[in-house]
């Protein structure tokens, strides 16, 4: 059985999505701690591109869609206790994606259920709330059936390496996807040690953009 992780991730890159669909079980770790400088709670569309000739976005009118999280006096706080410091947000995000592809070719295909599962977001949810709840959204997109489990709902301990195969034995995995970064921080001959077999992703996505670009623009195809 194939298991991936990956941090609570707003409007996911491509690359996340295809680590979900690679996986036999997708364990949404919440319970690490948010880092206000990195990029979990933002993520980038466009207003207008084409491709060169290399089949590359040449980006035009990029735009960031960042959720203002609330970070005073609150360092250490995991995804779980990181919660958004307004809710102005959520209609100024669906409106400028609405601006943004309603001339896409899948516009009509995605934006209205999108669109639903931003009109249940609340100002009661945090980051990590925000992100898990939207997940189904990309799943049925991208026609995706791996299991999702919220670290949140679990007992998982350890650090790093630790961290990673406790989850894994705990979930009945004997494999571990992980992302490419992942060949600089993982301690290979502990999978070993624990007859984990682990593989590093290979997938490489032509945009470095929110995996909605694609699909208004392109449809679901990783």
């Amino acid at each position: 059985m194939i298991l991936s992780i990956n941090q609570p991730a707003y409007l996911p890159y491509l690359p996340q999505i295809e680590k979900i669909k690679h996986a036999d079980i997708f364990v949404f770790l919440d319970t690490v701690s948010y880092s206000k400088n990195g990029y979990d709670n933002r993520n980038r569309i466009i207003f207008d591109s084409k491709k060169d000739r290399n089949g590359l976005t040449v980006i035009k009118n990029e735009h960031w869609l960042t959720i203002p999280i609330s970070t005073a006096g609150k360092f250490g706080q995991n995804y779980k206790e990181t919660k958004p410091a307004t809710t102005n947000w959520i209609q100024s995000h669906l409106d400028i994606i609405k601006q943004a592809y309603k001339n896409a070719p899948n516009f009509d295909k995605y934006f209205p259920e999108l669109e639903k599962y931003y009109k249940r977001l609340n100002s009661k949810m945090s980051l990590s709330d925000i992100c898990f709840s939207m997940l189904p959204f990309f799943l049925k997109a991208f026609d995706i059936k791996t299991r999702l489990v919220r670290a949140s709902n679990f007992h998982f301990e350890g650090h790093k390496t630790d961290l990673i195969i406790d989850i894994c034995k705990k979930m009945e995995a004997d494999t571990y996807y992980s992302g490419k970064m992942g060949h600089g921080y993982l301690d290979e001959n502990k999978f070993k040690r624990n007859k984990i077999k682990l593989l590093y992703q290979e997938y490489i996505a032509q945009d470095d953009l929110s995996c909605i670009h694609k699909l208004f623009t392109e449809g679901a195809e990783l």
